[in-house]
């Protein structure tokens, strides 16, 4: 991998929506995450993504290692190893079993499939890798979704889906360092 391409704005070449949405970044999140230097250049975007990311992050029916399962799903099935490697530690502080976790980096080599006890689990990681591994959803799959996760939490998954693709295509695209 070369230099990362992600070109930061200079603090005086800033506009106030930009502004704005830095200010807003670093009170809830503390920080500029790096997926928001890249939408940063489109700044109404940066702001309705930290939007969407903050409901994600807390105001869904998953629960955070749930929620883990399938980023981590999303990030192999986009080759994003740093979205990998970022919320592999978040999935482990979140009680995920470390065997899971590797088991879902394997996937790209075709080993084994992780084991969940929990059957929402379980049906989040059917779920997701279904739909990242062919065109139709079988319906036994959406329906053990639906029976465990209701519709809600099958439009939570989806939307978590959705935008942790955007994160991952941005950090394999913009190679942060």
């Amino acid at each position: 991998m070369g230099e990362s391409r992600i070109e930061e704005i200079p603090p005086e070449a800033l506009s106030a929506t930009q502004t704005a949405v830095i200010t807003k970044l670093v009170a809830d999140r503390g920080r500029v995450p790096t997926p928001f230097k890249v939408w940063l250049h489109s700044p109404v975007l940066a702001e309705r993504l930290h939007d969407l990311g903050s409901y994600l992050a807390g105001g869904t029916s998953l629960r955070k290692r749930e929620a883990k399962i399938a980023i981590l799903l999303i990030a192999t099935h986009w080759r994003a190893d740093y979205v990998f490697k970022m919320h592999a530690r978040e999935a482990l502080d979140a009680g995920l079993p470390s065997e899971v976790v590797d088991a879902i980096a394997g996937h790209r080599e075709g080993l084994d499939q992780p084991r969940f006890t929990d059957p929402r689990e379980q049906a989040i990681y059917a779920l997701v890798r279904a739909f990242t591994q062919s065109a139709a959803i079988d319906d036994c799959i959406f329906d053990e979704a639906v029976h465990r996760l209701g519709h809600a939490g099958v439009a939570d998954l989806l939307a978590t889906c959705g935008y942790f693709t955007s994160v991952a295509l941005a950090m394999k695209m913009y190679q942060p360092a």
